[in-house]
């Protein structure tokens, strides 16, 4: 008996031995009946004794199954063996017998599963020309073409089976794949770069000299004007290490006062050009909403004279509420407006028109006319101007030059004085109109953006009004903190204006009568 067990296992569970066909199948199946007849006589009386069978089983019935057996093995050869496998699919082996599988109760072992081992192979990608563009590219792996597997037949046993397993070389050595892949390129990873950040400019570490020769304000002033625009100018967020509120006022109050380049201040203040020209525009925002508590013309009837005082001290001329001029700030025109921009000096330029008093203090200022626009028309369009033509200023008047027309509200000099009375007038008028040409020499001494050698201003016409306007108001916090910058610049010589019309001969009437009543006589110091 056991003998019987030891030659069906070597006919079926050797993959070396397993039959190729149906007909070697029931060869091998004729040789065990004639060899071994007592050993199947002994599976027929326990197949009769088992419970699951029926005793009334006849030789006829007998026939039946060894019919049945050799039709599953048909079947089961044709689901597992196709003509050219397909692709490796994971699963058992298949058992080419129905009746007797392998379990505790029939004492046989399920074949061994072979060890698979995959050797990867990388070989660069292949390259098609336009040959292959038509015809697809040849397979590099080993295994063949990949086919749909059989149905199994709905009448046949549940079985195991290799679906890909190419039994014509089927060998007792381990079956080792192949399989070749294409190279995959992958990216190093870019190690992560420290950031670097410049150092910013801190007050702390300055001395206070240098502070007012770089920024020409006092480490106090700076602080305080800080503190009127922070809501305005700090970052929102701490993120990125952001400039500060105070870096960005510094920032611009360098360039203002030196004028310099963005890319040569945003190095020295430790950022790019980039962030210097956002700094610019948002500084300067912040810093015109507080334009209107530093410059203001005097309304109030202590401060008009307190004014009108400092003005008699100087050359004992009265009711002067302040000294009136323009001048230019050059720019680069835009093209499309280059004409209105071109002054008198064949320049391209802002008239920007100011009004002073004694102590060199801006008290108005007007930066929205170009340079072609004249100093009478500035002052006539301007809202001071429109105030003293309606007779809101009735107590005093302002003192121009000769590119103004004379009113009752403005005095200018005479041309030809003849009398003695105009000559005194003619020196106390020039000696009393200076502190408008030395508040525009303190000016853009003070602020070299605005200086004519600093060369034109790169930016449009609007933002230099902006930066006019600022250094008007900075002009003011410095004369506030007694940072004076006494430097004398030569008066611009104007165009005389006519003096005819209504508004001139009552001008004329005016200046007669301040002639005749303050300097008809000589006066002693």
């Amino acid at each position: 008996m056991d003998k019987g067990w030891e030659t069906l296992q070597r006919l079926f569970n050797k993959r070396s031995s397993f039959p190729r066909s149906v007909e070697e199948l029931k060869k091998r199946a004729r040789a065990l009946r004639k060899d071994h007849p007592e050993w199947l006589k002994e599976v027929k009386a326990n197949l009769d004794n088992s419970p699951e069978l029926s005793s009334s089983e006849d030789e006829e019935q007998e026939e039946e199954e060894e019919q049945e057996e050799d039709d599953v093995v048909e079947g089961s050869l044709a689901a597992v063996a196709p003509p050219r496998p397909s692709a490796p699919t994971p699963g058992p082996h298949l058992l080419p017998y129905a009746r007797c599988r392998p379990g505790p109760s029939s004492g046989l072992q399920p074949p061994p599963k072979r060890s698979r081992q995959s050797i990867v192979l990388r070989l660069p990608a292949p390259r098609y020309g336009p040959s292959h563009l038509s015809s697809p590219p040849p397979r590099l792996h080993s295994s063949p073409p990949v086919t749909p597997p059989q149905a199994q037949s709905p009448t046949s046993p549940p079985l195991d089976f290799f679906p890909a397993m190419d039994y014509d070389h089927m060998q007792e050595e381990e079956v080792t794949e192949t399989i070749v892949q294409h190279p995959v390129h992958v990216r190093p990873r870019r190690l992560p770069r420290p950031r670097v950040f410049r150092q910013r400019l801190v007050l702390e570490h300055m001395s206070d000299r240098k502070i007012v020769d770089d920024y020409r304000l006092t480490r106090t002033a700076i602080h305080q004007l800080y503190h009127e625009i922070r809501d305005d100018i700090d970052p929102t967020t701490h993120r990125s290490h952001a400039v500060p509120g105070l870096a960005k006022l510094l920032t611009v109050l360098q360039f203002l006062a030196t004028g310099t380049f963005q890319h040569v201040l945003g190095g020295n203040s430790g950022v790019d050009q980039a962030t210097v020209s956002r700094h610019l525009s948002q500084v300067l925002h912040a810093l015109k909403k507080c334009v209107r508590q530093d410059i203001a013309f005097p309304t109030g009837e202590e401060e008009q004279r307190r004014v009108k005082q400092d003005f008699y001290k100087i050359a004992r001329l009265p009711n002067v509420l302040g000294a009136i001029d323009c001048t230019h700030v050059a720019l680069t025109p835009p093209a499309d407006r280059e004409l209105q921009y071109r002054n008198r000096k064949m320049g391209h330029s802002l008239n920007v028109q100011v009004v002073c008093d004694a102590n060199l203090r801006i008290r108005d200022v007007v930066t929205r006319f170009p340079g072609s626009c004249h100093d009478s028309y500035i002052l006539s369009n301007s809202a001071l101007g429109r105030k003293f033509a309606e007779g809101q200023n009735q107590n005093g008047w302002l003192l121009g030059d000769a590119g103004y027309g004379s009113k009752t509200w403005l005095l200018t000099p005479l041309a030809v004085p003849r009398s003695d009375a105009e000559k005194r007038y003619n020196e106390a008028h020039i000696a009393t109109r200076c502190t408008i040409e030395r508040t525009f020499g303190v000016l853009k001494s003070r602020f070299r953006c605005l200086h004519i050698s600093g060369g034109s201003l790169q930016y449009s016409p609007e933002k230099v009004a902006d930066i006019v306007l600022v250094c008007c108001m900075l002009h003011n916090i410095a004369l506030k903190h007694h940072l004076d910058i006494d430097i004398v610049v030569p008066p611009e010589v104007d165009i005389a204006s006519s003096d005819r019309g209504t508004d001139a001969s009552k001008g004329n009437a005016v200046r007669r009568k301040v002639i005749h009543d303050f300097f008809s006589e000589p006066r002693h110091p």
